[in-house]
């Protein structure tokens, strides 16, 4: 769908304040972004669809309104605003007056949404990269973000250095890019914005091609529910139980990122009292350009909690420590229990009720939260992660994945009864099947890279 055949929608909230945009369901999640008079929200399972937007004051927001959807647009929240109670006030063509803006606020909630939410091994720098080059061309646009452009300018001479190690065009234009930002950005008799501008005179044009390439067999196999499920190392035998930790309620690159990356084993008897061992699987290998990881790597002084729940309505009876070993590139952990623990364990499990492992990062604070739902939020991610990647890489095993973890989604969201992420996926399906996702988004120059095939 192009920009001109974007129709964009207003609707009154009562009493002043306005939506632009229609605000569907997130089944995978979405970014907030405030700018500076009004709040932007990017869903990446609509991509087609314009973000939404909340206005509190319209007529102080009129100028960012048409930079963002267009003066009729803002026009016409005017009228809205001044509506008693709630309704949909009209729907006109999305026609930005600024669209690079427009273009940039879209973009920017989509890298931070990988950044937040992607279950595939991304190289991070390359993402923190675009994210920064496309925040310091929203200058003056964003509320309350701080100055990032020396970090941007140290990531600048990072891929500067490292570019010619590989054939990957993409990288050329948004580094590119991103000179261009430190060089107009940077005081003029700044060191940075001196090499910036000496480069930027004889800079090639960047390439806007997706290079060719597939997505790894493994990876692929992350996105199908039957072998996701069967993830796990055998050497644990028949006793262990699994359990799926959510990569999101962690710091980012902590844990694995697919189903069943947890395993415990519950002996009830050892000298008189419960063990409990718990291994969680960590992070995935990223292929860094230039192969230099990015970030601080974990070691032996991380540290997670993790939690068994037991009865009939769950609740911790038990709690413990997981400590990383960088050797086997995992978590492990066990406790034992006290007596009475282990009576109450007991006395669960003879009146038939269930137990529940969960892992989290402080080692004391227990949240409670929706199995199901939790479950449906990261099929949904995986079934729009992939059907991003089939945008560039028209794949059948890919596209088997892409309709395997919608359908699963979908599933689980009925069960949590959440019907209209349900059926948001179920519209995802359908753009699956009839082949509409093949210009469905542009991919992000880290999600390029995860598909360039290796040198």
């Amino acid at each position: 769908m192009s920009e001109t055949d974007k129709q964009i929608v207003i609707e009154a909230l009562g009493g002043g304040p306005v939506q632009v945009g229609t605000g569907g369901p997130a089944p995978a999640g979405n970014v907030t972004l405030p700018l500076r008079t009004v709040v932007v929200v990017v869903n990446p399972a609509e991509p087609e669809e314009a973000p939404c937007c909340l206005v509190a004051d319209v007529d102080e927001s009129q100028e960012e309104l048409a930079d963002l959807y267009g003066g009729a647009t803002a026009g016409l929240a005017s009228r809205a605003a001044e509506w008693d109670g709630p309704g949909r006030v009209g729907k006109l063509p999305l026609a930005p007056d600024d669209e690079d803006m427009a273009g940039a606020v879209a973009r920017l909630g989509v890298v931070r949404w990988l950044q937040e939410w992607s279950p595939l091994p991304l190289d991070w720098r390359l993402l923190r990269l675009e994210e920064l080059t496309l925040v310091a061309s929203l200058t003056g646009r964003l509320a309350d973000e701080p100055d990032r452009l020396p970090e941007l300018a140290e990531l600048c001479r990072y891929f500067h250095d490292h570019i010619d190690e590989e054939e990957f065009a993409p990288l050329t234009g948004l580094l590119g890019d991103a000179l261009e930002q430190v060089a107009n950005r940077f005081p003029l008799s700044g060191e940075s914005g001196d090499w910036a501008r000496q480069l930027l005179a004889t800079w090639p044009p960047g390439e806007e091609t997706t290079s060719p390439g597939r997505l790894d067999v493994e990876l692929i196999g992350r996105f199908t529910p039957e072998l996701a499920l069967a993830a796990g190392p055998e050497r644990w035998g028949k006793l262990a139980e699994s359990a799926t930790v959510d990569w999101e309620q962690l710091p980012r690159g902590w844990v694995a990122t697919g189903e069943n990356n947890a395993r415990w084993v519950l002996d009830l008897d050892v000298e008189g009292k419960i063990h409990c061992a718990v291994a969680v699987d960590g992070p995935q290998e990223v292929r860094w350009f230039g192969g230099v990881s990015w970030g601080r790597e974990l070691n032996e002084d991380d540290r997670l909690g993790f939690d068994l729940f037991s009865g009939d309505v769950p609740e911790p009876v038990l709690s413990g420590e997981l400590g990383y070993d960088p050797r086997t590139r995992g978590w492990a952990g066990s406790v034992t229990g006290t007596a009475v623990q282990t009576a109450r364990l007991k006395q669960g499990r003879e009146a038939g009720a269930g137990r529940s492992l969960r892992v989290r990062r402080d080692t004391t604070l227990r949240e409670t939260f929706a199995p199901v739902a939790a479950a449906a939020r990261r099929w949904s991610v995986r079934g729009v992660s992939a059907l991003r990647l089939l945008t560039a890489a028209d794949d059948r095993d890919l596209r088997a994945g892409a309709v395997a973890a919608l359908t699963e989604a979908a599933s689980c969201w009925d069960a949590a009864g959440w019907k209209r992420d349900a059926e948001a996926c179920r519209g995802l399906l359908r753009k699956v099947g009839s082949g509409e996702w093949k210009d469905w988004v542009g991919l992000t120059v880290a999600e390029q890279w995860l598909l360039h095939p290796r040198s």
